[in-house]
């Protein structure tokens, strides 16, 4: 690229709504029914007035200024989100130390669609500078100047100018006009303390004029509106700033789909409708809302893993990796969280990239393997009539698709690890909620006991593509796949109905002769630090584990009679036995007694020892079986029930 270094007023260049750090605060073409007022016009290369390509970016189309105040102000947000990372202000850091990084711009000639009155609908231009590196810095630079940057675009206050010129619009938008102006407003306004201008000249005196570059020519004129954002990609990718893993990993995708494009091996349409800029070039009469997305989701796969040797190398080439026989699964796993990312713009709720990490082999990229010719999911989960579900080809498509689909619905999530090797690796840079870090499901496991499962798998994903194609909530299905109506399936259903499977690895025998006794080794008692482990970690999944699926099948139950009820027209316990409602009752009181006692002891446990009283549950099962009398009277009845908060 070609760029130019100069000297320009402190307020000269504009944050851009297209920064790869806050891609993410827009609808993709991609999602389904995305908001028009949310989604970025797409970007392409200027031209000459004899048609060639020039050195500055355009839209498409032209924007409606509504449409426009709307973007910017969704920019704002975003990059106000982005910028508290920073743990200070930047606006008054440059306020005393003034710019010490330059920025780098490209023109940007901003074709707005608007109406004035009488002569109906026309469109206006507007030649911005906008930012490729240092949109923070240039948002903070307009903020100590007074400025913001929708003034840039629709016009700088006419009283601030200090322009008296009465044919002059009460807000003026032509930089030619508006720069030089409030230059000479601010100098003037710099010495004199009664000068309404006074305080804003004197904020910003430390950036009243800085060095910025532009670029001005690239190598490929005609991709210039993908060159261009190559520097703001590096830095997204080698980031110096807590960027998001979901916005570092979609920009790696990117960079390697403009290298693709750049090579001819897609088009720019195609370019595109991948990176979720642009919208389908290939739209199908009568397509499904599945299918469509299963084509992206397969051609963005094969993107990242090509079969193809000279493709495999740019994508090496481009994410900086090793020689192929030299990868490993940190490779493999930011390639999944690379095509996950993106995957996840053409859908309704965006997961966690790390939702695909380990299911594939980390040698895969090692080996030479790809993903380059997928079947088509209706080919997969709606197979022949007769013919057999080959496993590979479901474990395949559950790594590819099913994962996908899952997630969405958020009936899987990205397995966390233990919430303190989380905050040790600096897991809280990404965004991620103490919600979030209490998952610790892998989707490895989730994916093996579907296969364990395989018609049942079949019928939840059949399900899911219903649930897609009409809008629906997905139903739950029984073991031989049938949907359930008057169901929702939901986390709790997968994770008691596709529960997790224990396996050990069988120890590998060798035949070599050996002189070490044969005789069977006697393991060596426990010492009282081993035994305390053990006992804490039976606790630990006692507590986050078992008791949780216990209230939810407990949860299920009651879901199932109220359903049940609703289709007899009855109400659930309507004629119950005084003695049931009263032994339901004396129950749930006592398991509540018991969690309180239990949420009050894991505070207590942290500090000293504590004493856990005689638990109401036992006492409850030992006399409802050895005898008809109660004593329900000696429960603490003064603890509300569950439903009006009792534990929180």
């Amino acid at each position: 690229m070609k760029i130019m270094e100069v000297v320009v007023h402190g307020y000269a260049g504009s944050p851009g709504e297209y920064n790869e750090r806050i891609r993410g605060a827009f609808d993709s073409p991609a999602r389904r029914n995305p908001d028009p007022s949310r989604m970025l016009p797409r970007l392409v290369t200027g031209k000459r007035e004899d048609g060639q390509p020039a050195a500055f970016l355009t839209t498409e189309y032209p924007v409606a200024g509504a449409t426009l105040s709307g973007l910017i102000s969704a920019m704002t947000d975003a990059l106000d989100k982005a910028d508290s990372d920073r743990g200070y202000k930047l606006r008054d850091d440059m306020a005393i130390y003034g710019q010490n990084e330059t920025t780098l711009h490209a023109l940007l000639l901003r074709t707005i669609r608007e109406s004035d009155g009488a002569n109906g609908p026309h469109v206006r231009r507007v030649l911005d500078l906008t930012a490729i590196k240092g949109a923070n810095r240039s948002r903070a630079r307009l903020e100590l100047h007074g400025l913001s940057p929708k003034e840039i675009v629709f016009g700088v206050d006419r009283n601030d100018l200090e322009l008296n010129d009465a044919d002059l619009p009460t807000r003026v938008a032509d930089p030619a006009v508006w720069v030089p102006a409030l230059a000479d407003a601010l100098q003037a306004a710099y010495d004199d303390d009664l000068h309404v201008l006074h305080k804003r000249a004197r904020r910003a005196a430390k950036v009243a004029t800085v060095k910025i570059q532009i670029i001005v020519g690239a190598s490929a004129p005609e991709d210039f509106h993908n060159v261009v954002f190559d520097p703001n990609r590096a830095d997204h990718r080698r980031p110096p700033l807590g960027y998001s893993l979901v916005e570092k990993a979609a920009s790696d995708l990117r960079a390697v789909l403009r290298d693709a494009r750049k090579h001819g091996w897609i088009s720019e349409e195609e370019r595109a409708w991948l990176a979720g800029e642009g919208s389908d070039p290939d739209q199908r009469p009568n397509e499904d809302i599945v299918s469509v997305r299963d084509r992206r989701d397969r051609a963005l796969f094969a993107v990242v893993f090509p079969n193809n040797a000279a493709r495999a190398q740019a994508v090496r080439r481009v994410l900086g990796e090793p020689s192929r026989t030299a990868t490993s699964k940190e490779h493999v796993w930011h390639r999944l969280r690379m095509v996950s990312s993106v995957i996840g713009e053409g859908y309704g709720f965006r997961w966690n990239p790390r939702v695909l990490d380990g299911l594939l082999s980390s040698t895969f990229i090692k080996e030479g393997r790809h993903l380059a010719d997928e079947p088509a999911w209706n080919k997969v989960i709606r197979p022949a009539s007769g013919s057999e579900v080959v496993p590979e080809i479901l474990e395949r498509f559950l790594t590819t698709r099913g994962i996908h689909w899952l997630a969405e619905r958020k009936i899987i999530e990205a397995d966390r690890g233990s919430i303190g090797a989380q905050n040790e690796g600096g897991e809280t840079t990404d965004g991620e909620t103490l919600a979030d870090k209490k998952i610790r499901r892998s989707t490895i496991s989730a994916r093996k006991a579907m296969l364990a499962q395989p018609r049942r798998t079949l019928g939840l994903m059949t399900e899911l593509a219903r649930a897609s194609v009409t809008n629906q909530t997905p139903r739950q299905v029984d073991v031989d796949g049938n949907a359930i109506d008057g169901t929702k399936a939901d986390k709790y259903w997968f994770d008691i109905e596709f529960p997790k499977t224990q396996s050990r690895r069988s120890p590998k025998l060798t035949a070599r002769a050996s002189s070490t006794d044969q005789t069977e080794p006697q393991p060596p008692p426990l010492n009282p630090l081993e035994i305390f482990a053990k006992s804490r970690g039976r606790f630990y999944d006692a507590v986050t584990e078992d008791l949780p699926l216990t209230m939810g099948r407990v949860l299920k139950t009651t879901r199932s009679l109220i359903v049940d009820a609703q289709s007899a027209n009855q109400k659930p316990l309507h004629g119950a036995a005084d003695e049931e409602v009263k032994a339901l009752q004396e129950a749930l009181y006592a398991v509540q007694a018991d969690l309180k006692s239990l949420k009050s002891a894991v505070s207590d446990m942290q500090f000293g020892i504590t004493n856990i009283e005689d638990s109401m549950s036992e006492k409850f099962l030992t006399e409802a079986s050895g005898s008809e009398e109660s004593d329900f009277d000696e429960f603490d009845t003064s603890i509300s029930p569950i439903e009006d908060g009792g534990l929180a």
